[in-house]
Protein backbone atom coordinates (compact mmCIF):
# COMPACT_ATOMS: atom_id res chain seq x y z
CA UNK A 1 0.00 0.00 0.00
CA UNK A 2 1.37 3.42 -0.99
CA UNK A 3 1.49 6.11 1.66
CA UNK A 4 1.13 9.77 0.77
CA UNK A 5 3.67 12.33 1.86
CA UNK A 6 1.03 13.67 4.28
CA UNK A 7 0.65 10.26 5.97
CA UNK A 8 4.41 9.72 6.15
CA UNK A 9 4.88 13.16 7.68
CA UNK A 10 2.08 12.52 10.21
CA UNK A 11 3.59 9.16 11.21
CA UNK A 12 7.03 10.71 11.64
CA UNK A 13 5.58 13.53 13.74
CA UNK A 14 3.76 11.06 16.02
CA UNK A 15 6.92 9.00 16.41
CA UNK A 16 8.90 12.07 17.41
CA UNK A 17 6.20 13.12 19.90
CA UNK A 18 6.18 9.66 21.52
CA UNK A 19 9.98 9.63 21.68
CA UNK A 20 10.04 13.08 23.25
CA UNK A 21 7.40 12.00 25.79
CA UNK A 22 9.48 8.96 26.76
CA UNK A 23 12.59 11.09 27.08
CA UNK A 24 10.74 13.53 29.35
CA UNK A 25 9.24 10.72 31.44
CA UNK A 26 12.54 8.92 32.08
CA UNK A 27 14.36 11.84 33.74
CA UNK A 28 11.22 12.62 35.75
CA UNK A 29 10.92 9.06 37.04
CA UNK A 30 14.66 8.88 37.68
CA UNK A 31 14.50 12.08 39.74
CA UNK A 32 11.55 10.70 41.70
CA UNK A 33 13.46 7.50 42.45
CA UNK A 34 16.43 9.55 43.67
CA UNK A 35 14.09 11.56 45.90
CA UNK A 36 12.58 8.37 47.33
CA UNK A 37 16.08 6.95 47.92
CA UNK A 38 17.15 10.00 49.93
CA UNK A 39 13.98 9.95 52.00
CA UNK A 40 14.32 6.20 52.57
CA UNK A 41 17.83 6.66 54.01
CA UNK A 42 16.59 9.43 56.32
CA UNK A 43 13.57 7.34 57.38
CA UNK A 44 15.80 4.37 58.25
CA UNK A 45 18.04 6.62 60.35
CA UNK A 46 14.95 8.08 62.01
CA UNK A 47 13.88 4.62 63.19
CA UNK A 48 10.51 3.62 64.57
CA UNK A 49 7.20 2.98 62.88
CA UNK A 50 5.39 5.39 60.55
CA UNK A 51 1.77 5.88 61.63
CA UNK A 52 -0.92 6.47 59.00
CA UNK A 53 -4.60 6.98 59.78
CA UNK A 54 -6.74 6.04 56.77
CA UNK A 55 -10.45 5.89 56.03
CA UNK A 56 -11.95 2.46 55.41
CA UNK A 57 -14.68 0.00 56.31
CA UNK A 58 -12.63 -2.84 57.80
CA UNK A 59 -9.29 -3.19 59.55
CA UNK A 60 -7.98 -5.03 56.45
CA UNK A 61 -8.99 -2.27 54.00
CA UNK A 62 -5.43 -0.92 53.66
CA UNK A 63 -3.46 -4.15 53.96
CA UNK A 64 -2.56 -4.01 50.25
CA UNK A 65 -1.06 -0.54 50.68
CA UNK A 66 0.82 -1.55 53.82
CA UNK A 67 2.32 -4.65 52.19
CA UNK A 68 3.34 -2.74 49.04
CA UNK A 69 5.07 -0.03 51.10
CA UNK A 70 7.01 -2.45 53.25
CA UNK A 71 8.01 -4.55 50.26
CA UNK A 72 9.28 -1.41 48.52
CA UNK A 73 11.04 -0.07 51.64
CA UNK A 74 12.32 -2.99 53.75
CA UNK A 75 13.37 -2.15 57.26
CA UNK A 76 10.53 0.33 57.78
CA UNK A 77 7.27 -0.48 59.51
CA UNK A 78 4.10 1.25 58.38
CA UNK A 79 1.29 1.09 60.93
CA UNK A 80 -2.05 1.82 59.27
CA UNK A 81 -5.03 2.48 61.52
CA UNK A 82 -8.33 2.20 59.64
CA UNK A 83 -11.62 3.79 60.70
CA UNK A 84 -14.47 5.63 59.04
CA UNK A 85 -13.56 9.22 58.18
CA UNK A 86 -15.79 10.90 60.78
CA UNK A 87 -14.24 8.73 63.49
CA UNK A 88 -10.75 9.81 62.47
CA UNK A 89 -11.77 13.46 62.30
CA UNK A 90 -13.03 13.35 65.90
CA UNK A 91 -9.76 11.76 67.07
CA UNK A 92 -7.71 14.31 65.11
CA UNK A 93 -9.53 17.25 66.71
CA UNK A 94 -8.82 15.66 70.11
CA UNK A 95 -5.14 15.23 69.20
CA UNK A 96 -4.76 18.78 67.86
CA UNK A 97 -6.25 20.12 71.08
CA UNK A 98 -3.21 18.71 72.86
CA UNK A 99 -4.71 15.42 74.01
CA UNK A 100 -2.89 12.19 73.27
CA UNK A 101 -0.81 11.16 70.29
CA UNK A 102 -1.87 11.52 66.69
CA UNK A 103 -0.66 10.03 63.40
CA UNK A 104 2.28 11.05 61.26
CA UNK A 105 0.03 11.40 58.22
CA UNK A 106 -3.60 10.93 57.20
CA UNK A 107 -5.50 9.61 54.17
CA UNK A 108 -9.14 10.72 54.14
CA UNK A 109 -11.84 12.17 51.87
CA UNK A 110 -12.83 14.81 54.46
CA UNK A 111 -12.11 17.92 52.36
CA UNK A 112 -13.48 20.29 55.00
CA UNK A 113 -11.19 18.75 57.59
CA UNK A 114 -8.08 19.32 55.48
CA UNK A 115 -9.04 22.94 54.87
CA UNK A 116 -9.60 23.50 58.59
CA UNK A 117 -6.33 21.81 59.64
CA UNK A 118 -4.41 23.82 57.06
CA UNK A 119 -5.96 27.08 58.36
CA UNK A 120 -4.93 26.05 61.88
CA UNK A 121 -1.34 25.60 60.72
CA UNK A 122 -1.38 21.92 61.69
CA UNK A 123 -0.28 20.49 58.31
CA UNK A 124 3.29 20.27 57.07
CA UNK A 125 3.78 21.92 53.69
CA UNK A 126 5.71 19.46 51.51
CA UNK A 127 5.64 19.07 47.73
CA UNK A 128 7.36 15.92 46.43
CA UNK A 129 8.27 15.78 42.74
CA UNK A 130 5.20 13.66 41.99
CA UNK A 131 2.90 16.43 43.23
CA UNK A 132 3.82 18.46 40.16
CA UNK A 133 2.21 15.79 37.98
CA UNK A 134 -1.11 15.67 39.80
CA UNK A 135 -4.29 16.56 37.93
CA UNK A 136 -5.40 20.21 38.20
CA UNK A 137 -6.76 20.96 41.67
CA UNK A 138 -5.64 17.64 43.14
CA UNK A 139 -2.66 18.96 45.12
CA UNK A 140 -2.70 21.95 47.45
CA UNK A 141 -0.70 24.83 45.90
CA UNK A 142 1.21 25.37 49.16
CA UNK A 143 1.89 21.65 49.63
CA UNK A 144 -0.51 20.96 52.52
CA UNK A 145 -1.87 17.81 50.81
CA UNK A 146 -1.88 15.65 47.70
CA UNK A 147 -4.55 13.34 46.28
CA UNK A 148 -3.73 9.64 46.60
CA UNK A 149 -6.51 8.42 44.28
CA UNK A 150 -10.18 8.97 43.48
CA UNK A 151 -13.05 7.04 45.04
CA UNK A 152 -16.22 6.62 42.98
CA UNK A 153 -19.57 5.14 44.00
CA UNK A 154 -21.65 3.60 41.21
CA UNK A 155 -24.63 1.25 40.89
CA UNK A 156 -23.62 -2.42 41.10
CA UNK A 157 -25.38 -5.70 40.41
CA UNK A 158 -24.54 -9.39 40.72
CA UNK A 159 -22.21 -10.70 38.03
CA UNK A 160 -24.61 -13.55 37.18
CA UNK A 161 -27.51 -11.22 36.29
CA UNK A 162 -28.39 -11.90 32.62
CA UNK A 163 -27.46 -9.10 30.24
CA UNK A 164 -31.09 -8.40 29.37
CA UNK A 165 -31.90 -7.84 33.06
CA UNK A 166 -28.93 -5.64 33.95
CA UNK A 167 -30.14 -2.19 35.09
CA UNK A 168 -28.99 0.66 32.86
CA UNK A 169 -30.58 3.53 34.78
CA UNK A 170 -31.26 4.48 38.38
CA UNK A 171 -34.94 3.76 37.77
CA UNK A 172 -33.92 0.24 36.76
CA UNK A 173 -33.03 -0.50 40.39
CA UNK A 174 -36.60 0.21 41.56
CA UNK A 175 -38.41 -2.60 39.74
CA UNK A 176 -40.62 -4.95 41.85
CA UNK A 177 -38.34 -7.98 41.41
CA UNK A 178 -35.59 -6.17 43.36
CA UNK A 179 -37.81 -5.45 46.37
CA UNK A 180 -35.89 -6.48 49.50
CA UNK A 181 -32.84 -7.43 47.40
CA UNK A 182 -30.95 -4.13 47.33
CA UNK A 183 -28.04 -3.53 49.69
CA UNK A 184 -27.23 0.10 50.51
CA UNK A 185 -24.81 1.97 52.76
CA UNK A 186 -26.40 4.08 55.49
CA UNK A 187 -26.43 7.60 53.96
CA UNK A 188 -26.43 9.42 57.31
CA UNK A 189 -23.31 7.47 58.36
CA UNK A 190 -21.22 8.15 55.23
CA UNK A 191 -20.84 11.61 53.71
CA UNK A 192 -20.05 10.36 50.18
CA UNK A 193 -23.20 8.22 50.16
CA UNK A 194 -25.15 11.17 51.52
CA UNK A 195 -23.72 13.27 48.68
CA UNK A 196 -24.86 10.66 46.13
CA UNK A 197 -28.43 10.54 47.46
CA UNK A 198 -28.56 14.33 47.54
CA UNK A 199 -27.52 14.39 43.87
CA UNK A 200 -30.19 11.78 43.04
CA UNK A 201 -32.77 13.87 44.87
CA UNK A 202 -31.77 16.97 42.92
CA UNK A 203 -31.90 15.08 39.62
CA UNK A 204 -35.07 12.99 40.11
CA UNK A 205 -36.89 14.61 43.02
CA UNK A 206 -37.72 13.46 46.53
CA UNK A 207 -40.10 10.90 45.07
CA UNK A 208 -37.12 8.85 43.89
CA UNK A 209 -35.80 8.54 47.45
CA UNK A 210 -39.27 7.64 48.75
CA UNK A 211 -39.55 4.88 46.16
CA UNK A 212 -36.06 3.70 47.11
CA UNK A 213 -37.07 3.53 50.79
CA UNK A 214 -40.20 1.56 49.78
CA UNK A 215 -37.91 -1.08 48.17
CA UNK A 216 -37.04 -2.23 51.71
CA UNK A 217 -33.26 -2.14 51.12
CA UNK A 218 -30.82 -3.85 53.46
CA UNK A 219 -28.46 -1.30 55.02
CA UNK A 220 -24.80 -1.80 55.92
CA UNK A 221 -21.93 0.33 57.18
CA UNK A 222 -19.24 1.04 54.60
CA UNK A 223 -19.07 1.24 50.82
CA UNK A 224 -16.87 -1.81 50.21
CA UNK A 225 -19.40 -4.18 51.78
CA UNK A 226 -22.13 -4.04 49.07
CA UNK A 227 -19.88 -5.49 46.34
CA UNK A 228 -18.78 -8.31 48.65
CA UNK A 229 -22.36 -9.17 49.59
CA UNK A 230 -23.48 -9.14 45.97
CA UNK A 231 -20.89 -11.78 45.16
CA UNK A 232 -21.18 -13.96 48.24
CA UNK A 233 -24.84 -13.93 49.21
CA UNK A 234 -27.70 -14.89 46.87
CA UNK A 235 -30.02 -12.71 48.95
CA UNK A 236 -28.87 -9.52 47.21
CA UNK A 237 -28.93 -8.46 43.55
CA UNK A 238 -28.06 -4.78 43.36
CA UNK A 239 -26.70 -1.68 45.09
CA UNK A 240 -26.50 2.04 44.41
CA UNK A 241 -23.73 2.75 46.91
CA UNK A 242 -20.86 0.40 46.09
CA UNK A 243 -17.27 1.30 45.25
CA UNK A 244 -16.70 1.15 41.51
CA UNK A 245 -13.29 -0.43 42.07
CA UNK A 246 -10.96 -0.93 45.00
CA UNK A 247 -7.59 0.89 44.77
CA UNK A 248 -5.78 -2.37 45.50
CA UNK A 249 -7.99 -4.40 43.16
CA UNK A 250 -9.54 -6.45 45.98
CA UNK A 251 -13.27 -5.68 45.50
CA UNK A 252 -15.13 -8.77 44.22
CA UNK A 253 -16.11 -8.77 40.57
CA UNK A 254 -19.63 -7.40 40.89
CA UNK A 255 -20.67 -5.76 37.65
CA UNK A 256 -20.99 -2.01 37.57
CA UNK A 257 -23.01 0.48 35.59
CA UNK A 258 -21.03 3.63 34.84
CA UNK A 259 -23.54 6.42 34.17
CA UNK A 260 -22.48 8.66 31.30
CA UNK A 261 -24.71 11.57 32.28
CA UNK A 262 -26.66 10.47 35.37
CA UNK A 263 -25.25 11.49 38.79
CA UNK A 264 -22.55 9.53 40.54
CA UNK A 265 -20.44 10.32 43.60
CA UNK A 266 -16.71 10.87 43.14
CA UNK A 267 -14.23 12.35 45.59
CA UNK A 268 -10.51 12.79 46.13
CA UNK A 269 -8.78 10.72 48.78
CA UNK A 270 -6.40 13.30 50.24
CA UNK A 271 -3.13 12.64 52.04
CA UNK A 272 -1.31 15.06 54.35
CA UNK A 273 1.43 15.16 57.00
CA UNK A 274 1.01 16.73 60.43
CA UNK A 275 3.65 19.19 61.64
CA UNK A 276 3.67 17.24 64.89
CA UNK A 277 4.64 14.00 63.09
CA UNK A 278 6.99 11.92 65.20
CA UNK A 279 8.53 10.42 62.03
CA UNK A 280 8.68 13.36 59.59
CA UNK A 281 11.01 11.69 57.09
CA UNK A 282 9.03 8.47 57.11
CA UNK A 283 5.84 10.49 56.57
CA UNK A 284 7.46 12.39 53.67
CA UNK A 285 8.56 9.07 52.17
CA UNK A 286 5.05 7.59 52.32
CA UNK A 287 3.51 10.69 50.77
CA UNK A 288 6.17 10.99 48.04
CA UNK A 289 5.84 7.29 47.20
CA UNK A 290 2.04 7.62 46.96
CA UNK A 291 2.49 10.52 44.51
CA UNK A 292 5.15 8.69 42.49
CA UNK A 293 4.80 7.42 38.94
CA UNK A 294 5.44 3.83 40.02
CA UNK A 295 2.75 3.72 42.69
CA UNK A 296 0.15 5.64 40.68
CA UNK A 297 0.69 3.32 37.70
CA UNK A 298 -0.10 0.31 39.91
CA UNK A 299 -3.50 1.55 41.14
CA UNK A 300 -6.61 -0.34 40.05
CA UNK A 301 -8.82 2.72 40.50
CA UNK A 302 -8.89 6.26 39.07
CA UNK A 303 -5.47 7.83 39.51
CA UNK A 304 -4.38 11.24 40.75
CA UNK A 305 -1.61 11.88 38.21
CA UNK A 306 -2.24 13.29 34.77
CA UNK A 307 0.65 11.43 33.10
CA UNK A 308 -0.12 7.77 33.89
CA UNK A 309 -3.53 7.21 32.30
CA UNK A 310 -6.32 5.17 33.90
CA UNK A 311 -6.42 1.40 34.44
CA UNK A 312 -7.84 -0.76 31.62
CA UNK A 313 -11.63 -0.60 31.56
CA UNK A 314 -11.94 2.73 33.38
CA UNK A 315 -12.71 5.80 31.27
CA UNK A 316 -11.35 9.20 32.35
CA UNK A 317 -13.58 10.66 35.04
CA UNK A 318 -14.08 13.85 33.06
CA UNK A 319 -15.67 11.76 30.28
CA UNK A 320 -18.45 10.77 32.71
CA UNK A 321 -20.54 13.92 32.73
CA UNK A 322 -22.30 12.94 35.95
CA UNK A 323 -19.00 12.87 37.87
CA UNK A 324 -17.82 16.07 39.53
CA UNK A 325 -14.82 15.27 41.72
CA UNK A 326 -14.49 18.77 43.13
CA UNK A 327 -18.25 18.98 43.69
CA UNK A 328 -18.00 16.85 46.82
CA UNK A 329 -15.50 19.29 48.34
CA UNK A 330 -17.90 22.20 47.83
CA UNK A 331 -20.92 20.21 49.01
CA UNK A 332 -19.39 18.89 52.24
CA UNK A 333 -18.31 22.43 53.24
CA UNK A 334 -21.98 23.43 53.59
CA UNK A 335 -22.46 22.24 57.18
CA UNK A 336 -26.07 23.38 57.46
CA UNK A 337 -27.18 21.48 54.35
CA UNK A 338 -25.28 18.34 55.34
CA UNK A 339 -26.91 18.33 58.80
CA UNK A 340 -30.36 18.87 57.27
CA UNK A 341 -29.79 16.01 54.82
CA UNK A 342 -28.76 13.63 57.60
CA UNK A 343 -32.02 14.41 59.38
CA UNK A 344 -33.95 13.89 56.15
CA UNK A 345 -32.31 10.49 55.56
CA UNK A 346 -33.07 9.37 59.12
CA UNK A 347 -36.71 10.27 58.50
CA UNK A 348 -36.76 8.36 55.19
CA UNK A 349 -34.74 5.27 56.05
CA UNK A 350 -34.73 5.17 59.86
CA UNK A 351 -31.83 5.63 62.28
CA UNK A 352 -28.68 3.78 61.28
CA UNK A 353 -28.00 0.80 63.49
CA UNK A 354 -25.78 -2.24 63.83
CA UNK A 355 -27.70 -4.54 61.54
CA UNK A 356 -26.41 -7.98 60.59
CA UNK A 357 -27.15 -10.76 58.17
CA UNK A 358 -29.57 -13.47 59.21
CA UNK A 359 -27.92 -16.72 60.40
CA UNK A 360 -29.19 -18.70 57.40
CA UNK A 361 -27.80 -16.34 54.77
CA UNK A 362 -24.75 -17.28 52.76
CA UNK A 363 -21.50 -15.73 53.96
CA UNK A 364 -23.21 -14.50 57.15
CA UNK A 365 -20.23 -15.40 59.28
CA UNK A 366 -17.80 -13.68 56.97
CA UNK A 367 -19.63 -10.37 56.63
CA UNK A 368 -21.74 -10.05 59.77
CA UNK A 369 -19.25 -7.88 61.67
CA UNK A 370 -18.48 -5.72 58.64
CA UNK A 371 -22.08 -5.21 57.59
CA UNK A 372 -23.35 -4.70 61.11
CA UNK A 373 -20.87 -2.91 63.28
CA UNK A 374 -17.96 -1.88 61.09
CA UNK A 375 -15.02 -0.82 63.25
CA UNK A 376 -15.31 -0.32 66.98
CA UNK A 377 -11.95 1.49 67.10
CA UNK A 378 -8.88 2.04 64.89
CA UNK A 379 -6.55 -0.95 64.80
CA UNK A 380 -3.20 -1.47 63.07
CA UNK A 381 -3.46 -3.55 59.92
CA UNK A 382 0.24 -4.21 59.48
Amino acid sequence: MKLSLFHLTSMLTLALVHAATRMRARPCQHAEEEELGRLYDHALAEGGAIVLWAAGDTTAAMDWYCRAFQQRFPGLRLQVHVDRAHGHCAHIEHFLAGNGRGPDLILLQSAAGFERWKAQGALLEYRPLGAQRQKPGYADPEGAWITAWDSVLVPLFRSDVPAAEQPQSYAGFLIPSLHGRLVLTWPHDDDVVLYLLDRLQRAYGIDYLRRLAAMDPYFVHGTSVPAALLEHSTRFIGSLTGQAVDPGGAVPAARRWLPQRAPLAACNQRMAIFKAARHPFGARLALAWTASFGFQSSLATWRARSDVGEPPGLPPLDSLHGADVTGFNRWVADDDRVRALRSQMRALFGPHAGTSLQPGDEAAGRFERVAGHGLARPEPCC
